[in-house]
């Protein structure tokens, strides 16, 4: 039988992240810690993302929080424009590239 070489797919890079969904990730850093607890800036945030946001975890010293949602009503305007609304200060906010990066940060 012939060989054939395979010439069509993506030829997956390592240290590439890849998505299949229409979801994006943010990696927001406020100015002031945020808060937990009922009426907390946590909770604020988290409702403010209700409706968007797939998953919100924002990190045990409330430094930082990572928001992965719907990437057509996402982007990082929005998202530091909506945690700037909700905390009333101004934030960081990036789109996640990599998660082993945020991971050893």
């Amino acid at each position: 039988m012939a060989e054939v070489t395979r010439v069509n797919g993506t030829g997956h890079a390592l240290g590439t992240l890849y998505g299949s969904l229409q979801l994006k990730a943010f990696k927001m850093v406020p100015t002031t810690a945020l808060t937990a607890g009922i009426g907390g800036t946590a909770e604020a945030l988290a409702q403010e993302f209700g409706t968007t946001g797939a998953f919100i975890e924002i990190g045990a010293s409330g430094t930082t929080a990572l928001i992965i949602g719907d990437g057509h009503a996402l982007d990082v305007a929005s998202v530091d424009a909506r945690v700037t609304a909700v905390l009333g200060e101004a934030v960081t906010t990036t789109e996640v590239t990599s998660f082993y990066a945020i991971a050893n940060s």
